[in-house]
């Protein structure tokens, strides 16, 4: 076996929940002679997402530290989707933006949450990050003209099937109903408009809470 074979090996893991063995293959490549790689411990962490092996994935990452490797969107998207409803994941979720790895999420301005890019637990947290800022600055704008305010969910088609195996759009309701911010979808299924200012502010949108779609 090769580096190749064992991610490809990897990979299947991932995709079967196979978590536990997932962790044994990557142990054993250095005994094998063969130097794990970061798409070897993206895998990793996808199948430790998959069972919800929290620990284990934060050992993954320590690992992955050890081999001078630095994590990327995978790595972050990853972690964020095992750590999707844990305290931890805002510290994660504050590491990945420390380090540049969301730069699109207003693209297209501060009241509009843009979430191409973003796992499903990547969105939650990106959720609970961006709607105190937005109240904030909007309340010390002290304007009357209030932005309409959406969150950009896109078409799941076109993208990539995460490992937790919710929606982007479905994690982003349920982060939404959480809070109990009020949201509503428009014409376009890509998107949510959002209400999170006080009623003194805004009246509350109306709107019903469908059943979340699981892929």
């Amino acid at each position: 076996p090769n580096v190749v074979t064992c991610n490809a090996a990897l990979s299947a893991c991932e995709k079967g929940w196979r978590w536990v063995e997932a962790l044994e293959l990557l142990a054993s490549m250095p005994k094998r002679s063969l130097q794990p790689d970061l798409v070897s411990f993206n895998a990793t962490l996808g199948a430790c997402a998959q069972g919800r092996a929290c620990s284990e994935a934060l050992d993954v990452l320590d690992m992955l530290a050890d081999q001078n490797l630095s994590p990327d969107l995978v790595t972050f998207n990853t972690l964020l989707d095992a750590f999707a409803d844990l305290p931890l994941g805002e510290e994660i979720w504050a590491h990945a933006q420390s380090r540049g790895l969301y730069p699109g999420l207003h693209r297209r301005g501060s009241h509009i949450l843009d979430t191409h890019d973003l796992s499903p637990g990547a969105a939650r947290w990106a959720v609970r990050w961006w709607l105190p800022r937005l109240v904030e600055t909007t309340e010390a704008a002290g304007s009357s003209d209030l932005p309409t305010c959406e969150v950009i969910v896109g078409q799941e088609m076109s993208r990539k099937a995460w490992s937790s195996g919710w929606t982007v759009r479905a994690a982003v309701i349920l982060v939404l109903n959480e809070l109990r911010v009020p949201w509503t979808a428009g014409s376009n299924p890509g998107r949510l408009q959002v209400n999170p200012f006080p009623p003194r502010i805004r009246p509350s949108l109306e709107c019903e809470v469908p059943a979340l779609e699981k892929k």
